[in-house]
């Protein structure tokens, strides 16, 4: 110990409080000394010792008793009595681990029975400040009941550390409590509890609390029931919960609580060997992790870092599951316990043992020692030498470069460790052994019993297990049954692991596979398309989820097996198409068409094709939701224009086509409509009354001509479902206007809703003289049309009454666009401020949303906030109205919050709860989320005083 840094330390601790003085004064030379290396090696003891130095005359007599045992006694304590409690037993523990008075082993021992008793204490003096807020039938109860404490993780171990986060489970009765809120009352028993470890007092915090091990995670509910608790874990939990339960262990609350489920986790996490997908679960998720905290550099990382804390915890647990339903005496918590136990049980080679225990001690007093300095949950090695030369000092590293020799001595017991995990962990990733090949072709035989094969289909995820299997087996033989030749079973099992985990891992897996199945059908060979498939991972991973969200996807693919070369090949797949470019190659296509094959059909099939190349990318992540929309839109205008083009058939100059809602705003989705409005010049001033008449038809009738090659129905369906209401005089009115007849209407009866709807209006395939004449006369009869009171105020009363009529929202059903805060919300707001702010600032006459709303913001319109949310809002919806029509195929805009697709939605947004219900009420949670802030803002600027 540096005697010069002994004596400064012990005269700054002297020199803060008289009491200090007094208390050193006379101490044994042992204790000073000791004293004086706790404080050097942590700075917050120190600072502890100086805000109470009554706590040193206490540490000196429990040093010259010879620091006698005894329980904690903490009943009756507040919560900063907690903390400070805590804080002075921290003092007692640093003090005799930094002078060698306790083992590595007693030292976590001891920090984890205090924590234990802390959280007992604290949840007791929560339970009875809690006394008005509980339950009639639980009033008189003095201690906590129907609620317990779970530990997990290094707690659960009893192996805490100084700077740990505690790894917490909260479980309550599953008898309802009768008359009573029973979920909300224990929740905020539960909130309660995580606020007094966490917030901060005078001595600080008590702990650092993790739930994020419960069952579904942060989703889940913070204090689930027993019942579905167990459900959970039998029903959906991954290989690595069950792993992590290996140290569950009750620490506080209900004793029935405790009994019930301990003899669960006692019996379900041990039950049996453990096949070899948990195994090679276990590895990908450990791999996973070691990519997520890998460091730059050579930095030591003592917990996740190559050959560290964890991997030894890692090695230890895995060895544990596979040893422990043969061998009850290695399911331990404490990993140097289970690894002495697994020696015995010769689960490890020799030498394993004392390797790991030497190396588990080290490194873990090593973090001790990093978290003293700052009691915070430092794991890495610092970067500068005179820190790691202080570093080793603390530890007993003596003479001249100490800090190179610690870290040698850590690099070494690293080497040894990750030399040791190499035996189960050679290669990152999953292992397809001959076993599992073996366990896979049960699954294509009539001979196998019909629960092992529920049981091996069940760890993909499928919910239909017997549809599953008859689907998987139609794949390996075909509907004749036919037994394959070895080399084609061969082929088979060789790719079927890789496709059932993109399946487990896709947005459905029931309905993808089935999809796939009716795919692979139509290829003829279905060995070879799924080897061909196989081979490339990426390709099957988009392929598989792309049939999982759509039906209609499926039949096109089955259909047009072409279709699916196409997008194997690569083509138009990183970046998005424009609609000139769709435009020339759909025009080409129909001036090649052989003969008997008509315009429209081309169309439908150039459509389908470039459809599902959008989706392909859209579930394969190639392109943003707003791109998706912009592409979709683009396909729709390409299609539309060589309509139109088509359509000529010797009459005059092209219509003027008006693009309006989905189209003109450029934001489509799969299902949407195109609503389109047709002008056309008027006939020659010289022109007769009949002349007129017939220049009039001879425009409908080319309109009908463009509906037919759109909306007519053939072999192939529709190319898009056109809507015309928009026009003049809505259904009633002429397919076509003249210019002149709708500037007249538009000059006199024109409603102010009508005018609203053209902000999104765009002219299709004008010429640069009749965009400037269409562009001015938009802003005279939309943006300078004289916006009062009374007009807005009309567009709201419409609003109103949608709201009323159209809304499908309630407590068990979604509606996506006439909810509060949905789609239509949304469009309202952005249109009423734009026609409002328009006259005086071009900029915010933008058809398309993202560009108006920031537009609206640079002209002062909306705060930088709002404009924010309603963009975030504006893509989420996108995102979903996208995947919601791709899944139903029909226009559709409301879902039941419960509804099984609505966890398919979930999952192919992007939102992964761990489980189907946990997925849908994440969804909904963001969902609602992004819509309370648009009604929000819906309320202040559309219905609000800010006009």
């Amino acid at each position: 110990m540096d005697a010069e840094g002994a004596a400064r330390a012990l005269g700054e601790l002297a020199e803060s409080a008289a009491e200090a003085a007094a208390a050193l004064q006379g101490a044994p030379e042992p204790f000073l000394r000791d004293l004086a290396n706790l404080v050097i090696v942590s700075p917050p003891m120190l600072d502890s010792l100086r805000r109470h130095p009554d706590w040193i005359l206490w540490l000196r007599r429990r040093h010259e008793a010879g620091w006698p045992g005894g329980a904690l006694d903490l009943d009756g304590r507040d919560l900063d009595g907690l903390r400070a409690h805590q804080r002075r037993e921290y003092v007692e523990s640093a003090f005799m681990d930094v002078a060698g008075l306790r083992t590595f082993e007693e030292t976590v021992q001891r920090l984890s029975w205090l924590s234990d008793a802390v959280i007992a204490a604290a949840l007791r003096s929560i339970w009875r400040a809690s006394e008005n807020d509980r339950p009639a039938d639980l009033r008189d109860s003095d201690a906590p009941e129907g609620f317990a404490v779970f530990a997990l993780g290094k707690l659960g171990g009893n192996e805490l550390n100084y700077s740990s986060d505690i790894d917490l489970v909260f479980l309550r009765r599953p008898e309802p409590l009768s008359g009573a809120d029973d979920l909300g009352f224990f929740t905020r028993l539960g909130e309660r509890l995580i606020a007094g470890l966490s917030q901060p007092g005078p001595d600080g915090f008590l702990y650092r609390v993790d739930m994020r091990l419960r069952p579904y995670g942060e989703t889940g509910p913070l204090v689930p029931t027993l019942a579905s608790v167990v459900g959970y874990y039998e029903s959906w939990a991954e290989a690595w919960e069950r792993q992590a339960l290996i140290k569950a262990r009750f620490v506080a609350g209900s004793a029935e609580l405790d009994r019930r489920f301990s003899e669960f986790v006692a019996s379900y996490t041990f039950a049996r060997h453990p096949d070899d997908s948990a195994l090679e679960e276990l590895k990908r998720v450990k791999h996973r992790s070691e990519k997520e905290h890998r460091r730059a550099g050579e930095r030591f990382d003592l917990k996740q870092g190559w050959g560290g804390i964890r991997d030894i915890e890692f090695y230890v647990q895995y060895l544990q599951l596979i040893a422990g339903s043969q061998h009850p005496e290695v399911r331990v918590g404490p990993t140097l316990e289970a690894i002495r136990r697994l020696a015995a049980a010769r689960a490890l080679l020799a030498g394993e043992e004392s390797q790991l225990s030497l190396s588990y001690r080290f490194l873990r007093t090593v973090e001790h020692r990093l978290q003293l300095r700052a009691l915070t949950p430092d794991v890495v090695l610092p970067e500068d030498p005179r820190e790691v030369d202080s570093l080793a000092r603390g530890l007993g590293f003596e003479g001249a470069r100490r800090g190179e020799r610690l870290r040698a001595v850590l690099a070494g017991h690293r080497r040894r460790v990750r030399a040791i995990l190499e035996r189960i962990y050679l290669t990152p990733g999953y292992l397809h052994l001959d076993e599992r090949e073996e366990e896979l072709a049960q699954l294509v035989t009539e001979r196998t019993p019909r629960e092992r094969v529920r049981e091996i289909l069940a760890r993909y995820g499928f919910q239909d297990l017997d549809r599953a299997c008859q689907n998987l087996r139609l794949l390996a033989v075909g509907p004749a049954g036919r037994i394959l030749p070895h080399a084609e079973r061969r082929a088979f099992l060789g790719f079927a692991a890789p496709l059932l985990e993109v399946l487990r891992d896709s947005i459905d897996p029931d309905r993808a596979l089935d999809n796939l199945e009716s795919f692979a059908s139509a290829s003829g060979n279905r060995v070879s398309f799924l080897r061909s498939l196989a081979s490339r991972r990426a390709h099957l991973e988009r392929l598989v989820n792309l049939l999982a969200a759509s039906n209609l996807a499926r039949q096109i693919l089955v259909r047009h097996p072409e279709y699916f070369d196409y997008l194997a090949r690569g083509h138009h797949l990183e970046a998005e198409r424009s609609a000139s470019e769709m435009k020339d190659e759909l025009a080409g296509r129909v001036a090649e068409a052989p003969a008997g094959q008509s315009a429209g059909e081309v169309v439908r099939r150039f459509r389908q094709r470039e459809t599902v190349r959008i989706a392909y990318r859209d579930l394969g992540g190639l392109g943003d939701p707003l791109q998706i929309s912009r592409e979709l839109s683009a396909l729709a205008e390409a299609c539309l224009g060589v309509a139109v083009a088509s359509s000529a058939l010797g009459a005059p100059d092209s219509p003027i086509v008006l693009a309006l809602g989905k189209l003109g705003s450029r934001q489509m989705h799969y299902a949407s409509d195109l609503d389109l409005v047709f002008l056309y010049d008027d006939a020659s001033e010289d022109a007769n009354a009949e002349d007129r008449v017939r220049f009039a038809r001879l425009e409908d009738s080319r309109v009908e001509r463009i509906l037919e090659l759109l909306a007519g129905v053939t072999a192939e369906g529709v190319a898009y479902r056109v809507d015309l209401r928009l026009r003049p005089e809505g259904a009633s009115g002429l397919l076509a206007r003249s210019w002149r007849s709708f500037v007249e209407y538009a000059d006199h009866y024109m409603r102010p809703w009508e005018r609203m709807a053209l902000v999104r209006c765009r002219a299709l395939y004008a010429r640069p003289a009749t965009a400037e004449r269409w562009r001015r006369l938009h802003e005279r009869i939309v943006y300078r049309f004289g916006w009062d009171d009374a007009s807005l105020g009309s567009v709201r009363h419409l609003k109103r009454r949608i709201e009323t009529e159209k809304s499908r929202e309630t407590r068990t059903q979604l509606d996506f666009k006439y909810g509060p805060g949905g789609i239509a919300d949304l469009e309202f707001l952005v249109q009423m401020l734009q026609v409002r702010h328009g006259a005086a600032d071009a900029r915010v006459r933008a058809p398309e949303a993202p560009a108006a709303i920031a537009a609206l913001e640079a002209a002062g319109a909306l705060e930088r906030d709002a404009a924010a949310e309603l963009v975030a809002a504006h893509r989420f919806q996108r995102h979903v109205e996208n995947h919601l029509q791709l899944a139903e195929e029909w226009p559709a805009r409301e879902l039941s919050r419960e509804s099984p697709h609505l966890a398919r939605l979930a999952r192919s947004v992007g939102i992964r709860g761990g489980s189907p219900a946990a997925d849908r009420a994440a969804f909904v949670s963001r969902w609602e989320l992004h819509a309370q802030a648009v009604r929000r803002l819906v309320e202040r600027y559309f219905y609000g005083a800010e006009q």
